[in-house]
């Protein structure tokens, strides 16, 4: 299956041969203002984009699954009795429509039963339920169907991660995903393997080049350029820690509201993700300032994806979504 990662700058594919090695994957870079949070304003260009994606990595058409994240992605959990599937998924679109700011009919809402939770004879289901509006989703099957690709299920990106975590790393219970986007960094947490709460900041790559291309009077190209390079200058260098500092604010308070919820257990590991782990040494950066493990995910990737024949893991944390839309649901 094709895994499919659209965000607002690049469009990121994987395609799994069925085993746990040697999956094909490969980038494009979206021209600016095509995607503006999940809205397409051009079908066109995306489709020519994907398209330009899957020439260079070799991906022929197929079925897919599309990952999505974003503010428009609705997120909730409830505690529900045990009852049949029809009944279950009916009180799952009662519980998330106090959420929805039009009709229920107008989401595609879906759910998974995260827990079942047993006390005496009584059971009770712990679900994590998704709505997205419908008017989103379409435009994305409808632009992917002109370049010979199916979408067979949408995921969400929160969940997408869940899987990769679950499937390639072992041992850690609670642990966070902070992934570093040009235009937003996202906090996904998550308590014994299981998606908790999710936050999106303001820190994010392209805001750090403008500031660093005014301070060093060139362009933003340039900047984002000298950003992710080993530059020695102390503009750079304030750039970087302005940035890494807003991401490690945002997450620490994130990190103390899951301790809070979740009877004082903490956040045991960190995994970045993004175009931001491709910063010089950005993994001590953040261990220092998390004071925990932190985890390059280009490196737990760097196994299972591959560009032609090349083995280089730089960059790889990029394709962390797409990849864990082509695994199935792992127990934890």
């Amino acid at each position: 299956i094709i895994g499919i990662d659209i965000g607002s700058s690049a469009v990121k594919i994987v395609h799994s041969n069925g085993s746990t090695h040697n999956w094909k994957c490969s980038i494009a870079q979206l021209p600016d203002g095509v995607i503006t949070g999940n809205i397409i304003n051009s079908s066109k260009l995306l489709a020519t984009t994907v398209k330009e994606a899957m020439n260079k990595g070799h991906i022929s058409g197929g079925s897919a699954a599309l990952s999505l994240g974003g503010s428009d992605v609705i997120i909730r959990h409830a505690v529900l009795p045990h009852m049949n599937a029809d009944q279950l998924k009916q009180n799952v679109i009662d519980e998330i429509s106090g959420y929805l700011s039009v009709k229920s009919e107008l989401y595609n809402i879906d759910y998974k039963v995260q827990e079942v939770l047993t006390s005496g004879a009584a059971r009770q289901y712990r679900v994590m339920i998704v709505a997205v509006p419908k008017s989103i989703i379409a435009p994305y099957i409808q632009a992917l169907s002109t370049v010979g690709i199916k979408v067979a299920s949408v995921d969400v990106a929160a969940n997408t991660k869940e899987k990769l975590i679950n499937s390639l790393v072992g041992g850690v219970r609670n642990f966070a995903v902070v992934d570093m986007g040009m235009n937003s960094t996202v906090i996904d947490t998550y308590q014994n393997n299981r998606f908790f709460v999710s936050k999106i900041c303001q820190a994010n790559i392209n805001s750090a080049a403008v500031e660093l291309a005014a301070a060093l009077v060139t362009d933003q190209l340039q900047a984002t350029e000298i950003f992710f390079g080993a530059d020695a200058s102390d503009a750079s260098h304030h750039a970087v820690g302005s940035y890494t500092d807003q991401i490690a604010f945002d997450a620490l308070r994130v990190f103390d509201y899951f301790r809070s919820r979740n009877n004082q257990q903490p956040i045991e590991h960190v995994y970045l993700c993004g175009g931001g782990t491709n910063i010089p040494g950005i993994c001590n950066i953040l261990r220092d300032k998390f004071d925990m493990p932190v985890t390059n995910l280009a490196d737990v990737l760097s196994s299972m994806l591959s560009r032609g024949r090349s083995r280089a893991s730089d960059g790889l944390a990029v394709f962390a979504a797409a990849a864990g839309a082509t695994l199935m649901e792992v127990d934890g």
